[in-house]
């Protein structure tokens, strides 16, 4: 009877163990708590408004299984590797979104663009301040809505010299919160522009930038290696999954709609203020050069509108001589957009799966 007393007791200890030890996984892995973001006129409560509409994790291309090889070059060497995500229990600062975020809008004269821009912006976040920085020597002619926000105490319109790249890193300057959030004018936010989620990946974990989903989808957004002297984008590829933030991935490059660590872009040099164009490439080629981790949630969705095309006209014709810039101030010998399913086969696209330089 003693014996079978004492097997019991073991027993017992054992499943009391194993039930606190569970228990304590459990308490690890319970998601963060998010913060509370007043939005002006009321405090929501982060994800508040709907959040069905996003792309099936089934269709998202994982890297995760995939090593990347190792190399000697100079830029190789700094771009292929595998970012190691942090999450934290704590947000690293609380506050009002006010508080935390401000806006930075780059525009070139298209004030009818800035205009519908902040009406679709306001509507969700009507007290975030926001920065315009706009081109000297430009008019427009048609401002439509921008004649709303011409006095609005929270707006500072700026004027500075021509250069993409000039106008978004002197509003970079001019950020005085932890974070920021750079958006292309011909962007608007519907009801699916969740900008609180971008946040609280930056609050809870060690990622320094988070992009939104472009609506229509634009295959900008992957992953950057390089390989023989040249660097290679594969678009639509992502490396893993983010713990408790579901539809949230990490990889290398999004589109200019995101939201980052003020200090991080600072000390990763921002823009290059040299570059007129093609600055997007230069960006997150030195943001990954620089050990940043990048992440992209696709439930956060924001609008494209396509109608103006003078812009994109301009930067093809100019695409020649920013891209001879891009190459010798990186010293490699070409920058190639690839296939998604080439990453798949080789770590550079084979001859037949170039789909030509940026």
């Amino acid at each position: 009877m003693k014996k079978i007393r004492g097997v019991k007791c073991w027993a017992t200890s054992i499943l009391s163990i194993a039930a606190f030890l569970l228990l304590f996984k459990i308490f690890l892995e319970k998601p963060p708590i998010k913060i509370i973001i007043n939005t002006g006129s009321s405090a929501e409560t982060v994800f508040k408004r709907n959040t069905t509409l996003f792309p099936k994790e089934s269709i998202v291309n994982l890297t995760k299984s995939k090593m990347i090889p190792k190399c000697d070059e100079n830029l190789c060497k700094f771009l292929n590797y595998y970012p190691s995500i942090t999450v934290n229990r704590k947000p690293a600062c609380n506050g009002t979104l006010e508080d935390l975020l401000t806006v930075i809008v780059k525009t070139k004269g298209r004030l009818s663009y800035v205009g519908k821009l902040l009406s679709s912006l306001f509507l969700y976040y009507p007290n975030v301040k926001v920065i315009v920085m706009d081109e000297e020597n430009t008019k427009s002619s048609n401002i439509g809505e921008w004649r709303r926000f011409e006095n609005f105490e929270n707006i500072l319109h700026v004027k500075i010299g021509s250069g993409v790249g000039r106008g978004r890193q002197h509003g970079l300057k001019l950020v005085k919160t932890p974070f920021f959030f750079t958006i292309d004018d011909d962007i608007t936010l519907i009801k699916f522009s969740h900008i609180e989620k971008l946040i609280n990946v930056l609050l809870y974990t060690n990622i320094s930038l988070c992009g939104a989903y472009i609506e229509p989808k634009y295959n900008y957004d992957g992953l950057i290696r390089s390989w023989n002297n040249s660097v290679y984008i594969y678009p639509n590829l992502y490396y893993d999954s983010i713990r408790n933030f579901k539809n949230c991935y990490t990889l290398d490059f999004v589109k200019n709609v995101f939201v980052a660590k003020t200090k991080d872009v600072i000390e990763a040099g921002g823009w290059d203020t040299e570059r007129d164009l093609y600055e997007h490439e230069d960006f997150f080629i030195n943001f990954k050069k620089s050990g940043k981790i990048v992440a992209q949630c696709l439930d956060v969705i924001v609008k494209h509108q396509d109608v103006d095309r003078t812009l994109a006209v301009d930067r093809q014709r100019k695409f020649k001589y920013w891209n001879e810039k891009l190459k010798t101030k990186w010293k490699i010998n070409g920058i190639y957009f690839c296939r998604p399913e080439a990453y798949w086969l080789s770590y550079f696209c084979p001859e037949d799966m170039k789909k030509g330089l940026l």
